[in-house]
């Protein structure tokens, strides 16, 4: 590490960017990549890496990350001198005052119990020991400020600790550690993306590096959907462990994870059968015990309680993608220092629901400009915000949407005879030019939309937002219930197993 240089904070709230959402982007495209089986797994990810109080602890937690890496650079002189650190002055010890003035700076970005509060929680016995040596229970700044040098580094540690065991307990989000990872590792290496402590996969790997006579396979590959450990001693008759894993596209702690024993040798329909009547026996009794149910002895079960969303809608994996635009839109158009929305004052904003139908009618030409015409970036209403005229700029891009789309219809025309295809595509353009009746009577063609605004500000918006915000956000219901009313939330899936 540089002498003279502080380790650099990151900023990784997903709302900071002051550019305008552009629904062509990887993070979007991805959703609609997400394979079936992963798909609820996934989109609670999704859903969790928007949450407010996620974004807030995520971002402490890659900068702890960023100073316990340094702590851990530097691990060999802190073990060899623990005795005596606390007697170096701070000016022998560059490297650990930097980092102490980094973590003084971060303490300085959160109310003052906010973060004691994360530690009482979940270190408490370290918490009650702080607490009575150095007599502070209200502020982690204050007991920073007054700790040992040695009990400083203990506090960036159990602080590092207790943040991630917030998040997942809490949220089911696990520690990434993008700030401390190289870019692009994963293009090296197949990622692995299961959290899920193990003590029979640590004991088989440490076996493979010290037991000769331990045979081992191992099947990782890029997007395979799972990861396969196998291992058995020379002339065993059976093995010691042939365990197959989760390996999803994205990272979530899955705490209700089951082992099921299965015969892979078995026909498909007697291995699907079998593992649906243990979902839905386990649907249906609450003998069966998620992992907080059986290890929390204070928690009440009621065998009649719904842990599960109710009359959830199942969308294809496009509107899925769409809805969480929708969501960044709303939340990209209502964030401080965006210059969208800077033409209506305050004064000029009749209500919060004029302000909703506003980014609603924004969305909705984005996104119909994006599917309809395959737009690759976002249309700016910026340019409209200086004089606050956006009617001129709703009226402005829906006259060129419908245009558009009839010069399309036009150029496929020109094209059918050579190429066939252009009947297929016009099609799909006419779908969204319809006849209306005029003022004067007669008939007159309009842009049909590609979701209308109404729908997004009365419908999309609202649902996708439950998922997502709270101190106790549904999503988690998502990958923790019971009693799911579908058997996907993908569209057209649901009759997927009525036939086993």
């Amino acid at each position: 590490m540089e002498k003279d240089k502080a380790p650099a904070t990151k900023d990784y709230n997903i709302y900071s960017t002051k550019k305008i959402p552009n629904r062509n982007k990887w993070k979007y495209r991805r959703i609609e990549k997400y394979e079936d089986y992963e798909f609820t797994h996934c989109i609670a990810y999704e859903m969790a890496i928007r949450n407010e109080e996620v974004i807030i602890l995520t971002k402490l937690l890659e900068n702890l990350n960023i100073l316990n890496k340094e702590l851990f650079l530097n691990q060999n002189f802190l073990d060899s001198n623990i005795e005596e650190i606390n007697s170096y002055a701070m000016s022998e010890l560059i490297y650990l005052k930097i980092i102490f003035d980094n973590f003084s700076l971060l303490l300085n970005q959160y109310e003052n119990d906010y973060l004691l509060n994360i530690i009482q929680t979940y270190n408490n016995a370290t918490f009650q020991m702080f607490k009575s040596h150095y007599n502070e229970k209200k502020s982690l700044k204050n007991l920073f400020n007054k700790a040992t040098n040695a009990d400083k580094i203990l506090i960036i540690m159990v602080l590092c600790v207790s943040v991630d065991w917030k998040l997942e307990r809490e949220y089911y989000v696990v520690n990434e550690m993008k700030s401390i990872t190289k870019k692009h590792i994963d293009k090296l290496f197949p990622k692995n993306n299961n959290y899920e402590p193990s003590e029979e996969i640590s004991s088989h790997i440490d076996t493979v590096f010290t037991d000769p006579n331990y045979k081992e396979n191992y099947i990782h590959e890029e997007r395979a959907g799972y990861i396969v450990y196998q291992g058995a001693y020379e002339n065993d008759n059976s093995f010691t462990i042939n365990k197959v894993i989760p390996n999803f596209a994205q990272p979530l702690r899955m705490f209700n994870t089951m082992s099921i024993s299965i015969n892979p040798s078995l026909p498909l329909n007697d291995i699907l059968s079998f593992v649906k009547k243990i979902k839905e026996d386990y649907d249906k009794r609450c003998d069966f015990k998620n992992f907080f149910e059986l290890s929390l002895e204070d928690l009440i079960v009621d065998s009649d309680t719904k842990t599960t969303i109710g009359d959830i809608s199942s969308h294809d994996k496009k509107k899925w993608a769409d809805m969480f635009y929708i969501y960044d839109y709303f939340k990209f158009y209502f964030s401080e220092g965006n210059k969208i929305n800077k033409g209506k004052t305050e004064n000029n904003k009749k209500s919060k629901q004029e302000d909703l139908t506003t980014v609603a009618k924004e969305v909705s030409l984005q996104l119909s400009f994006y599917h309809i015409l395959k737009y690759k970036k976002p249309l700016d209403f910026s340019e409209f915000a200086d004089i606050g005229n956006y009617k001129s700029a709703y009226n402005k891009y829906e006259m060129d949407l419908f245009y558009e789309i009839k010069e399309k219809i036009e150029e496929n025309k020109e094209k059918i005879e050579e190429n066939k295809e252009k009947i297929e595509e016009n099609k799909e353009y006419e779908k969204y030019i319809k006849l209306k009746k005029s003022k004067q009577g007669g008939k007159e063609e309009i842009v049909k939309f590609y979701i209308t605004a109404d729908y997004i500000k009365d419908t999309l918006y609202d649902k996708i937002k439950k998922f997502i915000e709270g101190k106790n956000p549904e999503y988690i219901k998502l990958v923790d219930g019971r009693n799911h009313t579908k058997n996907s939330f993908i569209d057209d899936k649901n009759d997927a197993s009525s036939k086993l």
